[in-house]
């Protein structure tokens, strides 16, 4: 309840998840700016179409990794603040994904 008495609404129960065909975050535009800070609250499914679509925003680690448990893709956060990584053997890695990013 508010100060008032007015029960006012839960902020999660109005968040909206940002999905594939959300063209205000996803951008259209080979080279148009994303939003990094907002990356983390999008979908798994939104995440790895950025990682197709724009994969210079992206550490690929498929080929180097040291430790298997690392993830095979990190977000490129300079000032290391945003840590959003991303698994290709996920169970939440969408089919399309895992066949577009297929190691040659």
């Amino acid at each position: 309840m508010s100060a008032i008495g007015v029960r006012l609404p839960c902020a999660r129960s109005q968040e909206v998840r940002p999905s594939t065909t959300d063209s205000a975050v996803l951008p259209q535009q080979p080279g148009e700016k994303v939003d990094i800070t907002q990356i983390p609250a999008w979908s798994t499914e939104a995440k790895w179409r950025l990682v197709v679509d724009r994969p210079e925003l992206w550490f690929d680690n498929r080929t180097d990794k040291r430790n298997p448990k690392a993830p095979d893709f990190k977000l490129k956060d300079k000032d290391r603040v945003i840590n959003v990584a991303l698994w290709l053997n996920s169970k939440d890695t969408p089919e399309w994904a895992k066949d577009s990013l297929k190691v040659q």
